[in-house]
């Protein structure tokens, strides 16, 4: 998609969608509502895509949008995709937008583990409390 065009329109079924069908999208948002992304196997989080895929197929993206949950911080990579993907924005620029998010979670984890490892040792080694608090926010204060 070039800038300043509209998303095309949706080709969507239009047929009625089946009783399976309509069952299977209730446990996806039931899914979706109550077991955060982030705390999905590989297979909760497949089958939950698939899932969205069929809904996105069967009645349009926007039935997907309906489906996602609220702004749940640890979904916050999968939220932001779900909805750009909704948006019709480009997909080069949904996984340039994803990636550079991902990067930087990535970064503030390991950033986190350091701190850990710093405090776990600074405790072992009985440093001081004052000591303790400069070599962590050594880690985020510059």
């Amino acid at each position: 998609m070039s800038k300043g065009k509209a998303p095309k329109a949706e080709k969507t079924a239009k047929r009625k969608p089946s009783k399976k069908y309509l069952t299977q999208k209730i446990n996806w948002k039931k899914k979706l509502q109550h077991t955060p992304v982030s705390q999905m196997d590989m297979d909760d989080l497949r089958e939950i895509t698939v899932g969205l895929a069929e809904v996105a197929h069967t009645e349009g993206r926007e039935a997907v949008e309906k489906m996602l949950p609220a702004d749940d911080p640890q979904d916050k990579l999968f939220l932001l995709g779900m909805q750009l993907a909704v948006d019709g924005a480009d997909p080069s620029l949904i996984a340039g937008i994803l990636a550079t998010r991902m990067r930087t979670y990535l970064q503030q984890q390991e950033m986190r583990c350091h701190m850990i490892i710093e405090a776990v040792a600074s405790v072992q080694a009985l440093d001081s409390p004052r000591i303790v608090d400069l070599k962590l926010r050594s880690h985020y204060n510059l």
